[in-house]
């Protein structure tokens, strides 16, 4: 399934050839960390990264690790971004930057409404403190769980103080679950 799910992926997003670094990166998903930094490493020519004078070959590996686990976050994060944009369309929405922009967690709400069918969950639609977005993103997770989505790795506080690496799984998680779904109605 991993493998029709990433040649799904590799074809288009949103109508527009996606880069063979996110390829690599979806493909990359099930391998160890190891594994996984040294495909994209291969992919993006990592070796051609230049370090300032590294004092030994251990320093220039995790120099060149280093750079390429934030150029991939980069791609990775424009890759959602540009899948984002192009689902809010429908709704007149649209989001320049994924951590500031959904730190409310309205956004998340309507994504997974557009995505799933399910009742929208009883929310704040404009909260104005941080008691009331913390609320939201619980709300996100509580929705999240009641339209069967999977919810392992997530954290309403990680999400609402916009913690990277939990937006980039909570948007790699439904893509992939809107991904799943398409080929299944596919297959149907």
């Amino acid at each position: 399934m991993l493998v029709c799910l990433s040649v799904r992926l590799s074809l288009c997003i949103c109508g527009q050839p996606v880069h063979p670094l996110a390829r690599a990166i979806v493909a990359a998903k099930h391998m160890s960390w190891q594994a996984r930094a040294e495909k994209i490493m291969d992919t993006i020519g990592a070796d051609d990264l230049k370090d300032d004078e590294p004092v030994n070959e251990k320093t220039a590996k995790f120099n060149r690790y280093r750079a390429t686990v934030k150029h991939s976050t980069l791609v990775e994060s424009k890759l959602y971004l540009s899948w984002l944009n192009k689902k809010l369309e429908t709704i007149d929405k649209h989001v320049d930057n994924l951590a500031a922009d959904l730190q409310t967690g309205v956004i998340v709400i309507d994504l997974i409404h557009m995505l799933t069918g399910c009742k929208k969950p009883v929310h704040q639609a404009r909260p104005s403190s941080d008691v009331l977005m913390q609320d939201n993103w619980h709300a996100v997770l509580k929705y999240m769980k009641r339209a069967n989505l999977s919810t392992k790795g997530l954290d309403a506080e990680a999400l609402f103080k916009l913690d990277q690496r939990v937006i980039l799984k909570l948007f790699s998680m439904l893509m992939t679950w809107e991904t799943k779904q398409s080929l299944k109605n596919e297959a149907s």
